[in-house]
């Protein structure tokens, strides 16, 4: 049964990964993001240039959503518990 820390954990990275989604969608429609990485970096950059400081805060924001996430990706996980001894079906007398 898991944890009441756990619990909270769990949520929290729920509500960060769909806090993620909000200033990824912005980017989507007001830089037609990921779709303009695959343009020329002089469109890019006009691009980004005309975006002004919206577009720089919601990078800004896209960022920063994403730092409490990676905690969780950076953790090892825990070591393997031990199996028992394997039996090898010999009864001692």
């Amino acid at each position: 049964m898991p944890s009441r820390t756990n619990k909270i954990i769990g949520c929290l990275l729920i509500i960060g990964a769909i806090a993620l989604f909000i200033p990824y969608t912005f980017l989507t429609i007001i830089f037609e993001y990921p779709d303009i990485l695959r343009q020329d970096t002089s469109v890019i950059l006009t691009k980004f240039s005309g975006g002004g400081s919206t577009l720089v805060w919601t990078w800004f924001a896209f960022a920063l959503t994403g730092i409490p996430l990676l905690p969780n990706n950076l953790t090892p996980p825990p070591p393997p518990k031990p199996s028992p001894a394997p039996r090898l079906g010999l009864r001692l007398r």
